[in-house]
């Protein structure tokens, strides 16, 4: 529709590495290297989106899953179910972003 404006990609990292591979809805697929590593998060746009996630930003909320919660020793879940959903609160924008990464994030008070 022309009220939904779609960007679909797929970050693939190894464990230990700082930099992965990415497939992308517009692009032809094929995996292609990541152009700066998951830590430059200037440069990122994984990284970009989840710094209104562990830092802090009064435009965006977000909402956290994780079948292995941070804090919680040896869950016993069957779920492999991890992501975060961020959304904005001063526009038309949202970001669903779905990870394997246990006890990720964790949790913020106050």
């Amino acid at each position: 529709s022309k009220f939904c404006n779609e960007f679909r990609a797929i970050v693939y990292k190894a464990p230990g590495q700082a930099s992965g591979k990415i497939i992308e809805s517009t692009a032809a697929a094929a995996w292609q290297n990541g152009a700066q590593p998951l830590t430059n998060d200037a440069q990122h746009s994984f990284a970009t989106a989840l710094q209104h996630v562990v830092g802090n930003n009064p435009n965006a909320k977000f909402l956290a899953y994780n079948n292995a919660p941070p804090g919680v020793p040896n869950p016993k879940t069957k779920s492999n179910s991890k992501g975060v959903i961020i959304l904005a609160t001063n526009a038309d924008s949202a970001a669903w972003i779905v990870h394997t990464v246990p006890g990720f994030p964790a949790a913020k008070t106050g």
